[in-house]
This record gives structure tokens, sequence and C-alpha cells, in this order.
């Protein structure tokens, strides 16, 4: 998970950037939104420009599909779900989607599938 520095309220980061006159405003707490209480030495431009190419990189397909790949790897569930019809028709829609009709990651999808079921 990537998001965007918050000074919050107390801290020693909030104390001293506000002693630079650096902080604007409250926050939120929630670093996802892409927004900032702090004034940052490399510019606003600069700054939502290199959190778009962060987030552009680590949620490319490419870079999901490795990350869950090695999830897979690394799982070893204690006990064994039991399968509901709702987790058919999921499986059902997740096929058709990314499946079958998705052209950008229909391989990296099949990939992921053959590696679930035949081995990490």
């Amino acid at each position: 998970m990537v998001g965007v520095l918050n000074a919050l309220p107390g801290t020693r980061l909030w104390k001293r950037l506000k002693g630079e006159n650096r902080v604007v405003g409250n926050t939120s707490g929630d670093n996802t939104n892409s927004e900032t209480n702090i004034i940052p030495i490399m510019g606003m431009a600069e700054l939502r420009s290199g959190y778009k190419k962060i987030l552009d990189e680590i949620y490319s397909k490419k870079n999901y599909y490795k990350r869950m790949t090695t999830f897979l790897k690394n799982y070893n569930p204690s006990a064994v779900p039991r399968i509901t019809k709702i987790d058919v028709i999921t499986l059902i829609k997740t096929i058709w989607k990314m499946g079958i009709f998705s052209n950008g990651e229909r391989i990296l999808f099949w990939k992921l599938v053959i590696k679930t079921f035949f081995g990490k």
C-alpha cells in the first residue's frame, strides 16, 4: 500500500513542519486519497506526478499478478473453506470477464490459474 505523507497533529513531524510553516490544514488520516496537509519541498505537481507513477507501476497488471503468485506460493490455509453458491457464481463471472473477454490480462490470468491448481 502506498500513500502520500500527511503530518498528524501532535507528532514530531507535524511540530517540525509547523515550525517551518509547511503544514496546511488538517488531515483526514487517510493516506490513500492522494491528498496531503504539508507543503512538499519538491512541489505539489512533482509529488502528485511521482505518486501517480508509483501507483501505475505497482498496480500494473504484470506486477499485480506477480504479487498474487507470490501470495499463493506462501499461502497455507489452516482450514478448508466450504464452497458456496456465491463462490461458484463469482468464479464463473471471473473466468468469463478475465479469462475469456479481457484482452489485456487474459494470459496473465490463465498463468495464475494454472499455477494455483497445478503447483506453486
